[in-house]
Protein backbone atom coordinates (compact mmCIF):
# COMPACT_ATOMS: atom_id res chain seq x y z
CA UNK A 1 0.00 0.00 0.00
CA UNK A 2 1.65 3.36 -0.92
CA UNK A 3 1.59 5.96 1.48
CA UNK A 4 -0.22 9.41 0.29
CA UNK A 5 1.91 12.98 0.88
CA UNK A 6 0.11 14.54 3.50
CA UNK A 7 2.77 17.71 3.28
CA UNK A 8 1.24 19.67 0.40
CA UNK A 9 -2.12 19.25 2.14
CA UNK A 10 -1.06 20.71 5.12
CA UNK A 11 0.78 23.41 3.53
CA UNK A 12 -2.28 24.66 1.53
CA UNK A 13 -4.13 24.71 4.32
CA UNK A 14 -1.88 26.70 6.26
CA UNK A 15 -1.11 28.98 3.81
CA UNK A 16 -4.99 29.33 3.12
CA UNK A 17 -5.14 30.01 7.15
CA UNK A 18 -2.05 32.78 6.42
CA UNK A 19 -3.93 34.39 4.17
CA UNK A 20 -7.15 34.86 6.42
CA UNK A 21 -4.74 36.18 8.73
CA UNK A 22 -3.64 38.89 6.57
CA UNK A 23 -6.89 39.74 5.72
CA UNK A 24 -7.84 40.20 9.16
CA UNK A 25 -4.99 42.18 10.62
CA UNK A 26 -5.51 44.79 7.33
CA UNK A 27 -9.47 44.63 7.78
CA UNK A 28 -8.69 46.86 10.65
CA UNK A 29 -8.55 49.39 8.17
CA UNK A 30 -12.15 49.08 6.83
CA UNK A 31 -14.43 51.52 8.01
CA UNK A 32 -16.12 50.41 12.11
CA UNK A 33 -19.64 50.06 10.32
CA UNK A 34 -18.23 47.27 7.88
CA UNK A 35 -14.96 45.89 9.52
CA UNK A 36 -17.29 43.27 11.48
CA UNK A 37 -18.38 40.54 8.58
CA UNK A 38 -14.76 40.54 7.07
CA UNK A 39 -13.28 39.85 10.07
CA UNK A 40 -15.96 37.52 10.82
CA UNK A 41 -15.21 35.86 7.54
CA UNK A 42 -11.40 35.81 8.08
CA UNK A 43 -11.98 34.01 11.58
CA UNK A 44 -14.25 31.56 10.34
CA UNK A 45 -11.63 30.60 7.61
CA UNK A 46 -8.48 31.12 9.93
CA UNK A 47 -10.48 28.32 11.96
CA UNK A 48 -11.55 26.23 9.44
CA UNK A 49 -8.11 25.78 8.20
CA UNK A 50 -6.58 25.25 11.63
CA UNK A 51 -9.19 22.29 11.79
CA UNK A 52 -8.76 20.77 8.40
CA UNK A 53 -4.92 20.77 9.13
CA UNK A 54 -5.55 18.55 12.41
CA UNK A 55 -7.87 16.26 10.27
CA UNK A 56 -4.88 15.97 7.75
CA UNK A 57 -2.71 15.29 10.76
CA UNK A 58 -5.06 12.70 12.06
CA UNK A 59 -5.39 11.06 9.07
CA UNK A 60 -1.84 10.98 8.66
CA UNK A 61 -1.19 9.04 11.77
CA UNK A 62 -3.83 6.89 11.76
CA UNK A 63 -2.96 5.47 7.71
CA UNK A 64 0.93 5.23 9.53
CA UNK A 65 -0.79 3.22 12.41
CA UNK A 66 -2.04 1.04 9.51
CA UNK A 67 1.36 0.83 8.23
CA UNK A 68 2.40 -0.19 10.97
CA UNK A 69 -0.13 -2.84 12.31
CA UNK A 70 -0.22 -4.16 8.14
CA UNK A 71 3.70 -4.56 8.40
CA UNK A 72 3.71 -7.36 11.82
CA UNK A 73 4.81 -10.56 10.58
CA UNK A 74 3.39 -13.77 10.66
CA UNK A 75 6.30 -14.58 12.62
CA UNK A 76 5.76 -12.11 15.33
CA UNK A 77 2.34 -12.67 15.63
CA UNK A 78 3.31 -16.32 16.54
CA UNK A 79 5.63 -14.63 19.18
CA UNK A 80 2.79 -12.89 20.98
CA UNK A 81 -0.01 -15.59 20.61
CA UNK A 82 2.66 -17.98 22.26
CA UNK A 83 3.49 -15.28 24.90
CA UNK A 84 -0.18 -14.89 25.98
CA UNK A 85 -0.75 -18.13 26.21
CA UNK A 86 2.39 -18.70 28.37
CA UNK A 87 0.57 -16.14 30.17
CA UNK A 88 -2.53 -18.31 30.80
CA UNK A 89 -0.75 -21.20 32.06
CA UNK A 90 1.02 -18.60 34.33
CA UNK A 91 -2.24 -17.56 35.83
CA UNK A 92 -3.37 -21.42 35.72
CA UNK A 93 0.04 -22.37 37.69
CA UNK A 94 -0.14 -19.49 40.45
CA UNK A 95 -3.06 -20.86 42.92
CA UNK A 96 -0.46 -24.37 42.83
CA UNK A 97 3.12 -22.97 42.65
CA UNK A 98 2.34 -19.91 44.52
CA UNK A 99 2.62 -16.36 42.74
CA UNK A 100 6.92 -16.10 43.52
CA UNK A 101 7.65 -19.42 42.07
CA UNK A 102 5.62 -19.17 39.72
CA UNK A 103 6.41 -15.29 38.48
CA UNK A 104 10.36 -17.07 38.08
CA UNK A 105 8.97 -19.77 36.09
CA UNK A 106 7.17 -17.85 33.58
CA UNK A 107 9.64 -14.87 33.39
CA UNK A 108 12.39 -16.36 32.80
CA UNK A 109 10.96 -18.83 30.66
CA UNK A 110 9.25 -15.86 28.43
CA UNK A 111 12.56 -13.99 28.68
CA UNK A 112 14.76 -16.83 27.12
CA UNK A 113 12.49 -17.66 24.57
CA UNK A 114 12.02 -14.01 23.18
CA UNK A 115 16.29 -13.42 23.25
CA UNK A 116 18.17 -15.70 23.44
CA UNK A 117 21.47 -14.12 23.16
CA UNK A 118 21.98 -13.66 27.07
CA UNK A 119 23.81 -16.30 28.98
CA UNK A 120 21.06 -18.43 30.42
CA UNK A 121 21.67 -17.72 34.16
CA UNK A 122 20.86 -14.41 33.45
CA UNK A 123 17.60 -15.36 32.86
CA UNK A 124 16.92 -16.96 36.33
CA UNK A 125 18.71 -14.16 37.95
CA UNK A 126 16.60 -11.69 36.27
CA UNK A 127 13.56 -13.25 36.81
CA UNK A 128 14.61 -14.01 40.61
CA UNK A 129 15.56 -10.38 41.51
CA UNK A 130 11.86 -9.01 39.51
CA UNK A 131 9.87 -11.65 41.78
CA UNK A 132 11.88 -10.37 44.81
CA UNK A 133 10.99 -6.72 43.78
CA UNK A 134 7.63 -7.69 43.16
CA UNK A 135 6.94 -9.77 46.48
CA UNK A 136 8.73 -6.76 48.46
CA UNK A 137 6.41 -4.19 46.71
CA UNK A 138 3.11 -5.55 47.05
CA UNK A 139 3.64 -8.11 50.08
CA UNK A 140 5.63 -6.13 52.34
CA UNK A 141 5.44 -2.01 51.42
CA UNK A 142 1.74 -2.11 50.24
CA UNK A 143 0.08 -4.90 52.06
CA UNK A 144 -1.17 -6.88 49.49
CA UNK A 145 -1.55 -10.45 50.17
CA UNK A 146 -0.10 -12.30 47.10
CA UNK A 147 -1.04 -16.37 46.19
CA UNK A 148 0.55 -18.38 48.19
CA UNK A 149 0.89 -22.09 46.69
CA UNK A 150 2.26 -25.63 47.86
CA UNK A 151 5.67 -24.51 47.72
CA UNK A 152 5.54 -21.05 48.41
Amino acid sequence: MKSKSYGKDKISMLMIALFFAVTFVYSGKYPKDIVLYPKLICELGIGLSVLEVLKICLLERKEKAYEQIASVSVKDLIKVLIVFAGLVVYAVMIPFLGYVVSTILYMAAVSFWINRTQKKYTYLVIAVCMAIVLYVVFKIVLKIPLPAGILI
